[in-house]
């Protein structure tokens, strides 16, 4: 790419707290860090999910998203359709 991934800021709607509920819905589903993917469309989710310790998938086909600015903090995954997000998951957890 060339280009180096920004640290981001808490944009997005309500930043606040996403992080401790991220941790918490994967605590209670009994999920290590490493076998979760947060999908959202918000640079914030991108940077909450990074201090849950989840990787991230960036919904870049919502009317919401800015693919842009998703693409600068380099989300594990970047989805432009939900057909595209669809084939994902069966290529990684099956049908």
């Amino acid at each position: 790419r060339g280009k180096r991934c920004g640290g981001g800021g808490t944009g997005g709607p309500r930043g606040e707290g996403k992080t401790e509920g991220i941790r918490g819905v994967r605590e209670r589903f009994g999920l290590e860090p490493g076998k979760a993917l947060y999908v959202g469309d918000a640079p914030s989710d991108i940077t909450s999910s990074r201090r849950a310790g989840v990787k991230v998938g960036s919904a870049a086909w919502a009317d919401t998203a800015d693919p842009g600015e998703l693409i600068d903090l380099c989300p594990e995954e970047i989805f432009y359709s939900v057909d595209r997000f669809r084939l994902y998951l069966e290529e990684t957890i099956g049908r």
